[in-house]
């Protein structure tokens, strides 16, 4: 059985800022939902970070790929396109602390190291730190 290769982080791009915008599109769709759930009063309505999903997907992606850079060489690397839409869904977990403010501690478990341990623990270790699961 032949492991896939790893894609390269430039081919990995485009799956990873679509996983983004679909990760920010739940994160602010959980944050409408959370200020209605603690009965906040917000000046604005939460809903209109949406108005703002360009600007925070651009701040996310800047520091999102710098880490994903660092955690394909260090901890694992994605083998298909899925998987690397998948950390781009991750990713999104690093503005938990901006859409749960109340819950702002979030992040310290909603964060991309510890999702990807997670999702590496799930899946058995590979000598050549893909994600593929062991057939």
């Amino acid at each position: 059985m032949n492991a896939k290769q790893a894609l390269k982080l430039w081919s990995c791009v485009p799956a990873i800022v679509l996983g983004a915008i679909a990760g920010l599109i739940v994160l602010l769709s959980m944050r409408v939902l959370y200020y209605g759930w603690m009965r906040y009063e917000p000046n604005i309505h939460p809903g209109i970070a949406f108005f703002f999903l360009p600007i925070l997907l651009f701040i996310l992606l800047a520091v999102a790929l710098p880490i994903e850079a660092v955690l394909r060489w260090s901890i694992s690397q994605p083998t298909n396109r899925f998987q690397a839409f998948l950390l781009g869904v991750i990713s999104a977990s690093l503005l938990t602390w901006w859409a749960f403010p109340a819950h702002w501690y979030l992040v310290t478990v909603l964060n991309p190291f510890v999702l990807r341990f997670a999702v590496r623990g799930m899946v058995p270790a590979r000598p050549d730190k893909t994600l593929e699961p062991i057939q």
